[in-house]
């Protein structure tokens, strides 16, 4: 009895691990790298100091050179004071690459896996290859990313590379101002004319610059990369694209960097770093922001004292007075403020910008739109309790 049981114990054990066997193969055989994703420069938040972001998440760290290839190499994020500022921003460039190890994960799996493997492909966004950086500034805080697509590469890529302008646009659903740029001398039309445009919006205190590039500069010698032949007459069509964040004492950033303070990820001086740039009202003057509106100058006030007499303080004050005259002046209730507006997008979702006063910020036309938003007065009973009742 014995005998026989063996063989048929031996037998069960033997089909319960080719079960497991083929369970794990079947487990190990689905679309596994869709359980994986490799961060991106979508991943990077503003204002985070470089101490706070991982080294493990990218690759191939070098100081950028505005959108060319990298120059000093670096060992991670906090090694941006060794590069030079950048011209264009005032802030150190440190380029960075994607992590492309799950590509070659990839490629070691079937060929049903070869989206995949095109998904995990190099330093690409938007199936273009591009060059891509983050802007710090010199006490380590993340305020900008920096996204070039890579000329290095063959004609037909390179023809779409403009195209990537309109998916920013999209992605960012805010109002764009766009401004066509002349063409210089020797830029010619390439396929349906020359495209030379620089398109800016701002939201949420960040600022967003798309330029957008499509000519061919007659007479320019180039060596193809993919053939090797040279090329005389070649074509640029390249997007640019750069979003930053506001370094104003009076908005958002001195949270951050109270915060970062407190955590110890930087030194005290760094607050007297903020940006303290000012703007005459009427025989004082008070701290400028971007859009002149009360959220900008008053939301720090809710998590944050403003010491009696002290600039902020006197900042707060001297806002809703201008805010409160300059309704009166236009006939209108005062109180304005980034907030949803009567306009739509092709879902017929409102759309959400930033309105204020004029003087009081560095944005071009405030005097143009007016939304009043009841919160913005609600701010104020902080400085006027009397006035905004």
């Amino acid at each position: 009895m014995l005998k026989r049981t063996v063989p048929a114990i031996v037998a069960a054990l033997a089909l319960a691990v080719a079960a497991l066997a083929a369970d794990a193969a079947a487990q190990d055989a689905s679309p596994a790298l869709e359980r994986h994703r490799r961060a991106t420069f979508w991943d990077l938040t503003l204002g985070k100091h470089a101490l706070e972001l991982s080294n493990d998440d990218y690759v191939e760290y070098a100081c950028g050179t505005n959108g060319g290839p990298p120059s000093i190499p670096l060992a991670g994020w906090a090694d941006y004071g060794r590069c030079p500022i950048d011209a264009a921003t005032g802030f150190h460039e440190v380029y960075f690459r994607y992590d492309d190890e799950l590509q070659y994960v990839a490629r070691a799996r079937t060929v049903d896996e070869a989206e995949e493997i095109f998904r995990f492909e190099g330093t690409t966004e938007f199936n273009l290859p591009i060059i891509i950086s983050g802007l710090f500034d010199d006490d380590g805080f993340l305020r900008g990313i920096r996204f070039v697509t890579d000329p290095r590469t063959d004609e037909l890529t390179r023809e779409k590379g403009s195209n990537a302008a309109a998916l920013f646009r999209i992605r960012f659903n805010v109002p764009w101002q766009c401004a066509d740029i002349p063409p210089t001398e020797g830029e010619t039309a390439y396929l349906s004319g020359i495209i030379k445009q620089v398109c800016t919006a701002e939201a949420n205190g960040e600022h967003y610059r798309i330029v957008r590039n499509r000519f061919r500069k007659e007479g320019q010698l180039t060596i193809d990369p993919v053939t090797h032949q040279a090329t005389i007459g070649y074509f640029v069509s390249e997007t640019r694209f750069e979003r930053t964040l506001d370094a104003i004492e009076n908005r958002e950033a001195r949270l951050a960097s109270l915060f970062a303070i407190a955590k110890g990820d930087v030194e005290a001086r760094h607050w007297f770093r903020l940006g303290r740039a000012s703007t005459p009202l009427g025989a004082s003057s008070a701290l400028i922001s971007w859009s002149g509106s009360m959220f900008e100058y008053l939301m720090p006030s809710l998590v944050m004292r403003a010491p009696e007499g002290s600039m902020l303080a006197e900042t707060n004050r001297m806002v809703v007075a201008r805010q409160e005259a300059y309704g009166a002046a236009v006939g209108i209730p005062w109180g304005i403020s980034e907030s949803a507006f009567n306009a739509r997008d092709l879902e017929m979702t409102y759309q959400y910008s930033n309105f204020g006063v004029p003087g009081l910020g560095l944005k071009r036309g405030l005097s143009e739109n007016r939304v009043v938003a009841p919160y913005a007065t609600g701010l104020a009973a902080m400085v006027d309790p009397a006035a905004a009742a």
